[in-house]
């Protein structure tokens, strides 16, 4: 399961196990990438990207290998995977186990499905390997809708909300709902973007 701390949150210096965390606005807690894979996710993407980019205009096989692997071992082996959910993004240490806003921090998901659509026709990224990852996006798309954090985070009315459309239309196209992705980007203009203007 993806986890992270929420980045506004501190150990709370008037109890002797920091707990509940409190919250200082504006203020970035350092240590909540000591044990947050929002780092992690961070990295997995530029590195996929970037071997991608490099497949695609130089047609070398090791950077497909590469970024093949690294995909699999995220997305589809079985011992490390990533279950298809944001459960326990954002968590408040002595508050909750996850929130919402968590939702934010996949927000460049999307670029990763360009990346995949570049390796195709690559040996080292199989027919098998691509629905599989399908697969797993239409189960995170269907997390994003339909769970409460989901149906939270898509009330936002700041940037939460427009990185939460960006997943839905991009993991919507990417796994053939081209109906639901024009719902969501005919809307965005006067649901998200006159509202923050």
């Amino acid at each position: 399961d993806y986890m992270s701390i929420a980045p506004y949150w501190w150990p709370n210096p008037n109890t002797a196990n920091g707990l509940p965390y409190v919250r200082r606005d504006g203020e970035v807690n350092p240590k909540r990438d000591q044990t947050s894979d929002r780092k992690r996710l961070e990295n997995m993407i530029q590195t996929v990207n970037t071997l991608a980019l490099g497949y695609f205009f130089t047609d070398r096989e090791a950077y497909a290998t590469q970024a093949g692997k690294t995909l699999r071992a995220w997305f589809l082996d079985a011992p490390t995977k990533m279950n298809p959910h944001l459960r326990f993004a954002q968590s408040i240490p002595g508050r909750n186990q996850g929130r919402g806003d968590g939702i934010i921090e996949t927000h460049n998901l999307p670029e990763l499905l360009d990346s995949v659509v570049l390796l195709a026709g690559s040996k080292s990224w199989a027919e098998t390997d691509h629905e599989q990852f399908r697969t797993w996006c239409y189960s995170y798309l269907t997390w994003l809708s339909e769970s409460p954090e989901g149906k939270a985070e898509a009330k936002a009315d700041n940037n939460h909300g427009s990185w939460y459309d960006v997943q839905i239309a991009g993991f919507a196209l990417f796994v053939g709902h081209g109906d639901l992705a024009k719902k969501v980007m005919g809307e965005f203009a006067a649901k998200r973007i006159a509202k923050q203007i």
